[in-house]
């Protein structure tokens, strides 16, 4: 009889244990699937740096929805534009291509339309870029045939810092960077106090005008590694 009372005690202790077990089981599973059904939203204002130090209240980040498809690809550049508009807080919004006052652009996103990934072509959010849209921005194609694909992406831009007011002001000379499509940041290759153009010439070179002081200068650099190819001054007008 004490045999038999000790085995349905054990029992009972185990069918108890395995009661508690499968309770706390179904608890963590009902509970997972009930936190799976809200949805997650990650705030896009993580996706960049602090803004350089200016008064916050008074400045906002917009990325521009009119995004531009480059021929003969996948890609798709949209810019990045800060604005010195009042606000409650220093935000990102994805816009139309509306215009505030003192919008600058300031860097440039780049998303591949085959596979949704995307990245920045620069670091940070101290330069100005000197294009208000993507379509002011200079490609370089693979041909000077008409339609010919994209394979990279001039730059022009300067370095620039906050004044007392919060208004992005640029200081030191123009720089040029050049993207390849594919890479992973645009890359600087010339600088001068002033750029004045930048022009293909045929598949592999690219022109560049630029003033220094009161003397202008020309440069050829190739369209394959962007390194320097020639440079010369510009003679003065003839008298």
């Amino acid at each position: 009889m004490g045999d038999s009372n000790r085995f349905f005690l054990w029992l009972w202790r185990f069918n108890a244990l395995f009661l508690a077990l499968l309770g706390v089981f179904l608890a963590i599973f009902i509970g997972a699937n009930f936190l799976q059904s809200f949805p997650v939203h990650n705030d896009p204002v993580d996706n960049f740096l602090a803004a350089p130090q200016a008064p916050t209240e008074d400045v906002s980040y917009d990325l521009n929805g009119s995004g531009t498809a480059l021929e003969g690809t996948s890609v798709v550049l949209f810019t990045l534009q800060r604005s010195a508009v009042p606000s409650a807080e220093n935000t990102l919004r994805v816009s139309s291509g509306g215009r505030g006052r003192d919008v600058n652009t300031v860097n440039l996103l780049v998303v591949d339309g085959a596979n949704a990934s995307s990245h920045w072509l620069f670091k940070g959010l101290d330069r100005i870029v000197s294009a208000d849209s993507v379509d002011q921005l200079k490609t370089v194609t693979e041909s000077d045939a008409p339609k010919s694909p994209v394979v990279a992406l001039v730059i022009e831009a300067f370095a620039a810092r906050p004044d007392k007011a919060g208004i992005l002001k640029a200081y030191g000379p123009d720089t040029l960077y050049f993207y390849r499509l594919g890479a992973d940041e645009a890359v600087k290759f010339f600088s001068a106090p002033n750029i004045r153009s930048i022009i293909q010439i045929g598949a592999d070179r690219i022109l560049v005008l630029y003033e220094n002081g009161h003397a202008m200068s020309a440069a050829t650099f190739s369209t394959k590694d962007f390194k320097l190819v020639g440079q010369s001054p510009v003679p003065p007008v003839p008298k």
